[in-house]
């Protein structure tokens, strides 16, 4: 069984909660990943989906919020870790520990002797829907009794944008000017506690973070895409897990929470 095949099995048993018209659904098993969120028969989030981005590339999985975690970006390593693209938080099965008609409890555990990352860890996932609006937090522990757990973290939504290319998405970022972005280029920006976008296809939406996004010096802000169904704005805490001032870090038995709304305002 292929890469690809494989991941299409751990896809089998979903989540789907719903209140009202919205409706949000969630891969356990597959990196916890929240796949679809739907407000009526409007997708706020490119569907997960297998993608053929066209020009002889190979297919690439695409779509939904992943989370990034302990690394977010370019692949990182050093004497402690060896660490992939946005790591392996997206990749590893987690448990349900709750789970309602419009809310689930996610966790993943792990310990110094797995995935390339020598500290003992355990991470909590909670995903709900409420109005029209997709709530996240996740809940990162330092699990280790001796040593301080370094880390970058971060969301990666990947915002529905049916009628692009026709520079149809704006946003209140200031110097981002989405018309004249490259294909596959990466732009940092600063990161506030809400994000305004307007896609059209889509409508209005508000965009907000908290907790460890908000450490004073932490925050940062990505926009990317490497094609046009969809426009990815991506919170991260951190920026280089290499690098003491440009990550975060936990003592023994500390924890911290990450939080994200995405609402469409109708």
């Amino acid at each position: 069984m292929g890469y690809e095949e494989r991941r299409e099995s751990l896809r089998q048993r979903e989540i789907v909660l719903q209140e009202g018209i919205s409706r949000v659904v969630v891969y356990p098993d597959d990196g916890g990943l929240v796949a679809k969120f739907q407000v009526g028969d409007i997708n706020v989030l490119f569907p997960d989906t297998l993608l053929d981005r066209g020009n002889n590339l190979p297919l690439k999985r695409r779509g939904g919020n992943p989370i990034l975690w302990p690394n977010a970006g370019s692949p990182k390593s050093s004497d402690s870790f060896n660490l992939d693209k946005h790591a392996f938080a997206r990749d590893i099965p987690w448990t349900i520990l709750f789970q309602d008609t419009n809310v689930v409890l996610l966790e993943a555990r792990g310990n110094k002797k797995d995935l390339n990352y020598p500290y003992d860890w355990g991470i909590r996932r909670e995903v709900s829907v409420s109005g029209y609006c997709l709530k996240e937090n996740v809940e990162i522990r330092n699990e280790s009794k001796k040593n301080a757990m370094p880390f970058v973290f971060g969301y990666h939504p990947y915002f529905n944008s049916p009628n692009e290319p026709d520079n149809s998405t704006t946003s209140n970022i200031e110097d981002l000017n989405i018309d004249k972005h490259t294909l596959d280029d990466s732009l940092s920006f600063a990161l506030t506690p809400d994000t305004s976008i307007e896609i059209d296809g889509v409508g209005y939406i508000r965009m907000s973070v908290s907790g460890g996004f908000l450490v004073e010096g932490k925050g940062g802000l990505v926009f990317w895409r490497d094609v046009y169904p969809y426009v990815c704005f991506e919170p991260r805490a951190g920026k280089d897990i290499r690098v003491p001032n440009e990550r975060l870090e936990l003592g023994p038995g500390e924890k911290i929470n990450f939080g994200l709304e995405i609402e469409l305002i109708i």
